[in-house]
């Protein structure tokens, strides 16, 4: 029974557990509540373009520098392809004036760091607001402005868009200490938060979507990031103009699309926590879909598909867990030494699976006070291309809660397809409404910056918040909340002899690499090196178990990956919901340079990369500097895992 494992979720999480503890020698099952692997990662194929696909859960690897997702994805042989080239229009259709961008740009910037001091003022003062006083700050914006989403998996955690119109709100419930459910109506503010990254502009594309969600830990007080930020910029924006006004309103969405919420929704102190430990390198989509990589991983392990977990039971008195499990309308129970549970945060919310005995007080109160993000995607293929073809079309109108970002498809796929964005309570409001009318409110944005953009030929939307076993896109810290809440939420359940035996694991138990793919994979080693640990006793160095969890977990404890550093280093200057993805050069192994960006939004900044459309380079030019690009960021060799390491490892036998 020790060697026996139950996998909950066949999301990236579940599947790197599942991985690891069968390459060590365990009999692992995964069980999947939906009829498919990946949780949140979710691609549609593209009709006869050499494999290409549209990813409408993640899209993005977050920076390739040591980053395991992007060296898996080598190793399985994927096509990785740089997103970075955003351009700005206004609601007029033409491109923003590049001294306009760039003064209210460096604005944003300055009053981010701004509300960072306010935040050391607050910690020391009783978190009582400063007065706004930027110094040089405010006499360069009035001086030069003078014009505003997966893989978790799912045990029950199904991350499929729902294809029926979503007019019924989703419904969280609040864990009682008895461990039975308590309905409560989800509050579409606070569950409205979705992927994408620093808040910082500095660039072309990081502003919009090569951010990572946002994140924070740390503090008491329950301001919010929205409330510091209105305080430290009124003085600035009393004097904007409309144009000047509608391009600070884009920074602004584009940041809530970064992080699947309202800034009102997010910890003023530590929503942007997790920034020191982003890698470093190109922002990345696989060209293939990032279910081909899940697909892959997938492909050599036991998965059972459409069967629900109902209950996790600790048996201390055997020393095993049992799981009772619903598949064809039947109850069964299994039995095992350990289950690793990988159910989004937005599962654990909705209390879709009991747990015997109730979970720990602390965990229960994380999955209470913790938020769930948003972010949706609408896929639109046209019979022609009639835009800049652009990695990222930006645009700044009089509602930033209305859709701000599209991604051109077109090069990867070869196809005329945009995809269209949006982020926090604007993502969730539009679950409510019918497909066609989602397409038709859209379409009226497109057509006021492209007059004579034909109908599309076909649409898709997602709605993840209202997907059953999904429950929204990807975690964040609401005001008040801190890093301490990731911590409560990996700690695992001890038998009484203080062995694990229930682990969690998912991009909502790291505070390392929250809300990220690579978050969640890491989190899935991390919890079968910590099985692993207790169940081989002995096996680890005396003295250096603390190692392995600290942080999340040290490479070099997994048999399929050799020893990689992890960036740790403080990245100055650098922060997330900019728009450039070029930012900060550091070093290839090749000597040449590369740039970082935020993540998952579209950063606007410094590097601009914007050009005037006469300037834009065509097509097959845009193919070639993206193979150039690749050779660079991707000249690291990804060597496999250590045979005779794992052939001296497996000789000992599980214990």
């Amino acid at each position: 029974m020790e060697s026996k494992v139950l996998v909950v979720g066949a999301g990236l999480a579940g599947l790197s557990a599942a991985r690891e503890l069968s390459h060590r020698g365990y009999d692992v099952i995964v069980l999947e509540a939906t009829s498919r692997v990946g949780g949140r990662l979710l691609s549609a194929k593209v009709a006869e373009t050499g494999g290409a696909a549209i990813d409408l859960g993640a899209a993005f690897i977050h920076g390739i520098e040591d980053n395991p997702v992007a060296a898996l994805a080598q190793e399985l042989g994927l096509t990785l392809v740089p997103m970075d080239d955003c351009t700005l229009l206004g609601n007029d259709g033409q491109p923003v004036p590049e001294a306009m961008d760039q003064r209210i740009q460096r604005l944003w910037n300055r009053v981010l760091d701004e509300c960072a001091e306010k935040q050391k003022h607050s910690n020391n003062n009783n978190n009582t607001l400063p007065p706004s006083g930027m110094g040089s700050a405010g006499d360069d914006s009035r001086g030069e402005t003078s014009e505003e989403s997966h893989g978790e998996g799912t045990s029950g955690a199904e991350s499929e868009p729902v294809e029926h119109e979503g007019t019924n709100r989703d419904h969280a419930q609040e864990p009682d200490g008895d461990g039975t459910h308590k309905a409560v109506p989800i509050d579409a503010a606070q569950e409205s938060k979705g992927p994408v990254g620093s808040g910082r502009v500095g660039g072309s594309v990081d502003r919009v979507v090569l951010q990572r969600p946002a994140h924070g830990t740390d503090s008491t007080a329950p301001a919010s990031l929205g409330k510091v930020l209105e305080e430290t910029a009124r003085v600035h924006l009393a004097s904007f103009s409309k144009s000047e006004m509608e391009v600070w309103d884009w920074h602004r969405g584009n940041l809530e699309i970064s992080c699947g919420a309202d800034l009102n929704e997010l910890d003023h102190l530590h929503w942007n926590q997790d920034d020191e430990y982003d890698f470093d390198g190109d922002h990345v989509i696989i060209k293939e879909g990032y279910a081909a990589l899940s697909s892959r991983v997938a492909a050599t392990l036991d998965i059972r598909l459409n069967t629900e977990v109902k209950m996790i039971r600790l048996d201390d008195a055997q020393s095993n867990v049992e799981v009772v499990v619903n598949s064809e309308g039947k109850d069964t129970t299994l039995r095992a030494g350990y289950v690793v549970v990988t159910l989004p945060l937005g599962v654990l919310k909705a209390r879709l699976v009991r747990f015997k005995p109730a979970l720990q007080d602390s965990k229960l109160a994380a999955i209470r006070s913790m938020g769930m993000g948003t972010l949706n995607k609408l896929v639109l293929h046209f019979p022609r291309i009639f835009w800049d073809q652009v990695d990222f079309l930006g645009h700044a109108g009089k509602d930033r809660r209305k859709w701000l970002l599209f991604m051109d498809m077109s090069r990867v796929t070869g196809r005329p397809i945009l995809v269209a964005m949006s982020g926090g309570p604007f993502a969730v409001l539009i679950e409510r409404l019918g497909d066609a009318e989602i397409t038709r409110r859209a379409m009226d944005v497109i057509r006021r910056i492209y007059p004579d953009a034909p109908d599309p030929v076909s649409s898709q939307t997602t709605r993840w918040k209202t997907s059953k076993f999904s429950r929204g896109s990807f975690s964040f810290i609401p005001p008040g909340c801190s890093a301490e809440e990731y911590d409560a939420l990996a700690e695992p359940i001890s038998d009484r002899r203080g062995k694990p035996r229930v682990l969690f694991a998912g991009e909502h138990t790291t505070k390392y690499h929250p809300s990220t793919v690579h978050g969640a994979w890491l989190t899935g080693l991390r919890e079968a090196t910590r099985l692993d640990s207790h169940a081989r006793a002995g096996w680890h160095r005396k003295g250096k178990r603390d190692d392995i969890f600290s942080p999340d977990i040290m490479y070099e404890t997994s048999v399929l990956f050799d020893p990689t550093r992890v960036a740790r280093r403080p990245r100055k200057g650098v922060r997330r919901g900019t728009r450039k993805v070029r930012i900060r050069p550091s070093k290839q192994s090749d000597g040449t340079d590369c740039r970082r960006s935020p993540r998952i939004g579209l950063g606007h900044g410094e590097h601009h990369g914007k050009r005037s459309r006469s300037e834009r380079s065509t097509t097959s030019d845009r193919f070639r500097d993206t193979d150039e690009r690749q050779k660079r960021s991707l000249s690291s060799p990804v060597r496999d895992s250590g045979r005779q390491e794992r052939q001296d490892y497996f000789a000992g036998g599980v214990a």
